[in-house]
Order: structure tokens, then C-alpha cells, then sequence
């Protein structure tokens, strides 16, 4: 008896903590981390060498799996790629559902993260998780 209840406490223990680290932070398919840094920016940290595609899909993830949006709207990037804010690593990006205000919104013909403005689809940037990696191919 007093071992199933201290099962019980220990799963309660673990759905809080899990629950409430949700919605402190969010780690991507890709291995990326996610924090909120106000109520509509969250900043995309990478771990290692990532490229613009392993930013995307890092901010869809998190806005789509939070049902935080849905997959037609589109996500911009609020402050170009430079040191994080929320952790003591060398490379983030801030992304938001608001566009920035003063510049220029226009989808380029280019997937970047340096450049404020820049936008995609939140189905456009999920897509991005399932790009083929081609490095370990000799």
C-alpha cells in the first residue's frame, strides 16, 4: 500500500515538473533549445554548428506543438543570429508572430537568420526538421 502511493507522488512529482518546464522551455526534434525571452519573442539557442533550416524548424516546433499557431502563419525573425540572451551560448536567434516594426517584411528568395524581417510559414519552417543530411555521405 505505501509503495503505491509513493508510485503516485512520484508521478504527480514528474507531470508538474514536466508541465511546468513546458512552458519555461522547449527542446526541439533537432536538439535545439527554446526559451521565451517576453510575452511574444522566444529565442531559438543552438547547440553546436547549426545552419538557417535547424533555426526554422526549432521556432515551428515549438509554436505548433505548444498550439501556439497554426501551420499559415508566418514566423519572423526579431533579432538576427548573435549571442543568446537566455543562455550562456554564442549563437540564437529571436523569433515572434509580430513583425517588426520599420522593416522590411518582404519574403527574400533566401532562408536566412540574419537578416530582422525575414519570415516564413510555421508549415514552411516545420519542413526544415525534415531535411536529408548529407555530411555523411563520403
Amino acid at each position: 500500500m505505501i509503495f503505491r502511493n509513493v508510485r503516485t507522488i512520484f508521478a504527480l512529482a514528474a507531470a508538474a515538473s514536466m508541465a511546468a518546464g513546458s512552458a519555461l522551455a522547449f527542446t526541439s526534434s533537432n536538439y535545439m533549445r527554446v526559451n521565451p525571452v517576453s510575452a511574444s519573442v522566444f529565442e531559438v539557442v543552438a547547440r553546436g554548428r547549426a545552419n538557417p533550416g535547424d533555426y526554422w524548424c526549432a521556432a515551428a516546433e515549438f509554436l505548433l506543438f505548444n498550439g501556439s499557431t497554426n501551420a499559415t502563419q508566418r514566423i519572423y525573425v526579431v533579432r538576427r543570429l548573435g549571442a543568446a540572451e537566455t543562455m550562456n551560448r554564442r549563437s540564437a536567434v529571436h523569433f515572434s508572430l509580430v513583425a517588426p516594426e520599420g522593416v522590411d517584411t518582404r519574403p527574400g528568395f533566401t532562408m536566412s537568420v540574419k537578416r530582422v524581417g525575414e519570415n516564413l510559414s510555421a508549415a514552411m519552417a516545420r519542413n526544415q526538421c525534415y531535411d536529408f543530411d548529407y555530411r555523411w555521405i563520403p
